[in-house]
């Protein structure tokens, strides 16, 4: 009787989360299902953009932009469907070079023979496996990342 109870609750939830407009993502601890992260789940870090070594500086849609070259990078793939990125960041100017870290977080799950992040905030980003790479579809650029043993 409680599994019924329990299988109708989130079935009612999933529909007034579709009809409110507001997407939302289960991570495996709260739903108790495997995603298929096990395989992946771990801590990665940054090898290259675009198959270019680090320090890199991404090509600029604006000119006016400084600019910025990636430094460093982690990636960690929780299996509870969880994922957690920083990519360290510098600028050179007249005034000196400065870091900054960009961090995010969000959902991952299977997408088909390869895996989604959602972004908290909004967007999603392709996640390609190759042994223990990572393939991250960033905006057209491919962040390459290497499991940490």
């Amino acid at each position: 009787m409680l599994v019924r109870l329990t299988i109708g609750a989130i079935a009612i939830a999933s529909v007034v989360g579709c009809s409110a407009g507001v997407a939302t993502t289960t991570t495996v601890a709260q739903s108790g299902q495997s995603n298929g992260l096990q395989a992946v789940a771990g801590s990665y870090g940054l090898l290259s953009i675009d198959e270019h070594s680090l320090p890199y500086t991404p090509p600029s849609r604006d000119a006016s932009i400084v600019p910025t070259q990636a430094v460093s990078g982690a990636l960690t793939l929780n299996a509870n469907g969880t994922f957690a990125i920083s990519t360290t960041y510098r600028t050179v100017d007249d005034q000196g070079e400065r870091r900054f870290d960009g961090q995010f977080s969000g959902a991952c799950a299977r997408d088909g023979d390869a895996y989604r992040m959602f972004w908290d905030g909004g967007g999603e980003t392709a996640v390609q496996t190759s042994g223990d790479t990572l393939l991250v579809n960033r905006d057209g650029l491919i962040f390459r990342y290497l499991k940490r043993r």
